[in-house]
């Protein structure tokens, strides 16, 4: 009996060792955030992996991409595949990719990029869940981007495009 006892004391205590070390691994998981060491950048190899599973429709590898050039890429890099993950289901692209697009028809435009960026943000407004709408605000948002989608698409008709 005594060493059944001793048996289980052991156990128990290897199990807490076991609890507590994976408690303070997931409490540094969560103090170190990598975004600040290095800001959604990723290494070419890792890079070139996601590339075609994000064109293959994987969500969360466009989602990654997409980070990865609005971080380090090229204005249009980051449009591209920001685009991509919105394609994909990403809500929060859908929201990007449509304040991009009002960004940048504000410069120039015929009018296109407004009603693209329409059209993304009442996508983002249908496939969102509740949470998300909460979470974005895209509620509260949406008569704002309306109003300067009507703007945007004024100024482009006033500029004969």
């Amino acid at each position: 009996m005594g060493t059944t006892l001793r048996s289980v004391a052991e156990a128990l205590v290897i199990l807490v060792i076991l609890l507590a070390s994976a408690i303070v691994e997931a409490d540094a998981r969560q103090m170190v955030n990598p975004a600040l060491i290095e800001p959604d950048a990723i290494a070419p190899q890792r890079l070139r992996e996601l590339m075609p599973r994000a064109l293959s429709g994987d969500l969360l590898a466009s989602e990654m991409v997409a980070a990865h050039f609005q971080a380090v890429g090229t204005l249009a890099e980051g449009e591209y595949w920001t685009t991509i993950a919105a394609e994909n289901g990403s809500v929060v692209h859908m929201v990007n990719i449509a304040s991009l697009l009002l960004l940048r028809s504000e410069a120039t435009d015929d009018g296109s990029r407004c009603r693209r960026a329409m059209f993304w943000y009442e996508r983002a407004l249908a496939t969102a869940s509740q949470r998300e709408r909460r979470r974005l605000r895209l509620r509260e948002n949406h008569a704002d981007i309306r109003d300067r989608v009507r703007k945007c698409l004024a100024t482009a008709a006033s500029e004969g495009h």
